[in-house]
């Protein structure tokens, strides 16, 4: 609804047409004083990546409240609405970023993780919270492979780590390999 509006338009713009204070929608969104919503809004300041992030799934939370119920709300009254907006909020974050109930890691020793590779040198974690985390078996049979080549004993260990879609690896790159060049089928001459 407000991709083609910048932040601060879009909150004039929904403040207005539903008669409530940058206050109210920065005590609704809680991640934002209301003085420095002021300020960006008056153009003195700008909000970081993530406040401007929270502020946009807050302002999609309202729209989606507006839609659902035929009748005025009152946003003033934060203290009766925030709890709705809250539960809106996490529902789209859900639909937006899943969280997964079941990953796969690589597991170097007893008490080490696969983390990434950086400068060809292989790093670990002890906590499967930090750890590449994979969905694919075949992406994660692939990383061990790679360890393989590079004389570390790997294998795969499954967990019932609740962590969101974003923060599971997909590839190999992710997690610091390098592609292998591509080697070119050369031709002879006839």
């Amino acid at each position: 609804m407000f991709a083609s509006l910048s932040i601060e338009s879009a909150i004039s713009a929904v403040t207005a047409e539903h008669k409530f204070s940058a206050a109210s929608l920065a005590a609704i969104d809680g991640g934002i004083s209301s003085p420095t919503l002021s300020k960006v809004l008056a153009g003195q300041s700008r909000l970081s990546p993530d406040k401007e992030e929270s502020l946009k799934l807050t302002l999609e939370a309202i729209r989606q409240l507006i839609d659902e119920f035929p009748v005025p709300i009152d946003f003033n009254q934060v203290v009766r609405v925030k709890p709705l907006i809250d539960q809106r909020r996490a529902q789209i974050r859900e639909n937006i970023d899943p969280i997964v109930h079941r990953c796969l890691l690589i597991r170097i020793s007893g008490t080490g993780f696969f983390l990434t590779m950086r400068g060809g040198e292989v790093v670990t974690t002890p906590s499967e919270t930090l750890a590449a985390a994979f969905e694919n078996p075949d992406t994660a049979n692939e990383v061990i492979r790679q360890l393989a080549k590079l004389g570390a004993k790997a294998w795969i260990d499954s967990f019932g780590a609740f962590r969101r879609k974003s923060t599971m690896s997909h590839s190999l790159m992710e997690v610091g390999f390098t592609p292998e060049p591509a080697t070119a089928a050369v031709e002879e001459p006839a």
